[in-house]
């Protein structure tokens, strides 16, 4: 009996979830609430083709479905993005449909088309296998080819003048489809949070990876003319998926929401490092990519080129990196 009532709750746990979600695809007829239109030329999507299917997750700026394709029965990530009555949150949503659809690299998600309402702005993404949040591993292949593809993908961001200032685990995904690592939430404005007075609050959570140099609020680390904060933040991630916890200790019983976290990492004398154990290359590696001076970490194109990331199928990379080079050009 107690299975059959367990079993009976979880059935309308997840009718409910879904009837919740249905209600959120549908357009609100709230006429007060703020919309940021499409920009022009960029391709839009209609909820009526889409079907929701489950809920993927929520957070800080919205939530992510995933929704069926009606026609072709296809599946989809579906990311709402919750727009509040700021102009400064309201313009970055607005370039933030701008921007990804038009992202188009096999190291990038790719987005289809948005679609837009009162109180939400709506983006259909290629649906990933998982993201690496939570993951872990000390097998350097694995951990090689994430930084590959990864690498790859954020040259190819350069080549279109964008330095992701946001990258994580949470936003780097694994496509079974495609056997890569791809990032995603590119151009997403999560810097930005908003209080219940709709005023701009910092987005803790999103800056544990950012680079030093964007969170010193007292020293100034930046250097004119560098922006490599995505090699920081490929080094963090990459030094988690190996210890499997994030490589910054801090006092979480004093600081339970992490406040305090970005002005430590502003503030610290000495990066996180790998442990000795590890496997020289790739504890080499970590050291070129968190250089707490900016002026000091090596480039993307000098990580393309290390022994961590070419150790590996040596053949198959400099093929690859030929058509690489064809493609971003």
């Amino acid at each position: 009996m107690q299975v059959a009532e367990d079993e009976g709750k979880k059935m309308k746990t997840l009718a409910e979830d879904e009837r919740q979600s249905q209600r959120e695809m549908t357009p609100p007829s709230n006429w007060w609430l703020p919309m940021v239109d499409p920009p022009p030329g960029v391709p839009t999507i209609y909820l009526a083709d889409y079907e929701y299917d489950t809920r993927l997750g929520w957070g800080s700026i919205g939530y992510v479905d995933r929704v069926r394709h009606k026609p072709t029965g296809r599946l989809y990530a579906l990311k709402a993005v919750r727009i509040h009555d700021h102009q400064r949150c309201q313009n970055r949503v607005r370039e933030y449909m701008a921007l990804a659809p038009t992202l188009e690299y096999r190291s990038i998600v790719k987005c289809h088309g948005v679609q837009t309402e009162r109180g939400y702005s709506r983006l259909l993404y290629d649906l990933m296998t998982s993201p690496l949040s939570g993951f872990q591993t000390h097998d350097m292949e694995i951990l090689s080819h994430i930084a590959d593809n990864i690498l790859f993908g954020l040259q190819y961001l350069r080549k279109k003048n964008i330095v992701f200032k946001f990258l994580s685990p949470s936003n780097i995904f694994y496509d079974d489809a495609d056997m890569a690592f791809k990032i995603g939430d590119v151009g997403a404005p999560k810097d930005l949070l908003f209080d219940v007075d709709c005023q701009p609050v910092p987005n803790v959570e999103a800056e544990r990876y950012v680079a030093p140099e964007l969170l010193s609020y007292t020293v100034r680390l930046s250097v004119e003319g560098v922006e490599n904060w995505d090699v920081w933040s490929l080094g963090m991630c990459l030094l988690e998926f190996y210890l499997g916890k994030f490589p910054i200790d801090y006092d979480k019983r004093k600081d339970t929401k992490g406040l305090s976290l970005p002005f430590f990492m502003a503030g610290m004398p000495n990066p996180p490092r790998a442990p000795p154990e590890a496997w020289p290359p790739f504890r080499h590696f970590i050291e070129l990519c968190l250089q707490r001076s900016p002026a000091d970490r090596a480039s993307v194109d000098q990580l393309l080129s290390h022994e961590f990331v070419l150790t590996f199928d040596f053949e198959h990379q400099e093929g690859k990196r030929k058509n690489e080079g064809d493609r971003l050009d």
